[in-house]
């Protein structure tokens, strides 16, 4: 039972790593000089942490169905 919960949280520290990257690089971008990227790197981000939210309340929901 272990190995299918530990299966099911391999993705979600890389998904992490990501999104902290991604905010590192986020923080050192101009948002008047280089508005396109900041509005896409924003985005991204955005998009990764809906991500990581709805995967961890999946994940949540599984586990109190196990218990």
């Amino acid at each position: 039972m272990s190995r299918v919960l530990q299966n099911d949280a391999e993705p979600e520290p890389q998904m992490r790593a990501e999104i902290q990257d991604m905010k590192q690089e986020f923080s050192t971008v101009n948002k008047m000089d280089e508005f396109a990227r900041y509005a896409r790197l924003e985005w991204k981000i955005n998009k990764m942490v809906d991500q990581l939210k709805t995967y961890v309340k999946a994940r949540t929901a599984q586990l109190a169905k196990i218990k």
